[in-house]
């Protein structure tokens, strides 16, 4: 299983879900929560597992829809 420090977590999920979200966001969903499991290596230093990270960016699409109207039902 392939590990991502922050920072290339961010450029991964840019790079695999056009997800823009860096280092410093990923710090603050860290804190506050609703951001991609993480593994924590040291008290200042963590890496999110690749499979954390897919499962994270995935939950943050929706469905796929042909119309607006869809988006509403």
């Amino acid at each position: 299983m392939k590990k991502y420090c922050p920072s290339d977590a961010s450029r991964y999920l840019h790079e695999m879900y056009g997800l823009s979200r860096t280092p410093r966001t990923l710090a603050n969903l860290r804190s506050k929560g609703g951001g991609p499991a993480y593994i924590r290596i040291s008290p200042k230093e963590v890496v999110y597992p690749q499979d954390a990270l897919d499962a994270w960016a995935e939950s943050r699409f929706s469905a796929p829809v042909a119309n607006t109207a869809q988006e509403v039902a």
